[in-house]
């Protein structure tokens, strides 16, 4: 904004948003290609983890198909170190 008495936009005001329009849309446009390129990566790579973390559930004996997301995560918590928790100093309460 250049000034501040009128409501309507100068020619010049006008022109600076519509540069950084198409600035805007120039960028979304680069962000919306690099994720279709890598959004199939991500997901193939999640699906890889998934069927190893199934792998190794059905070797400890644990269907996953027939359990519930919950129960699933509870079975899976189980054979895991319990988390330490730190003590927060007097300063931290």
């Amino acid at each position: 904004m250049e000034n501040l008495n009128r409501r309507d936009l100068t020619s010049s005001e006008s022109a600076c948003c519509d540069r950084c329009t198409a600035k805007s849309v120039v960028l979304n446009h680069r962000v919306l290609g690099a994720f279709m390129v890598e959004q199939p990566l991500i997901q193939q790579r999640k699906a890889e983890e998934a069927h190893k973390e199934m792998e190794k559930l059905a070797r400890k004996g644990i269907e996953a198909e027939n359990v519930a997301p919950e129960e699933m995560a509870k079975r899976m918590m189980s054979g895991m170190p319990a988390a330490a928790v730190p003590n927060p100093t007097p300063e931290e309460k």
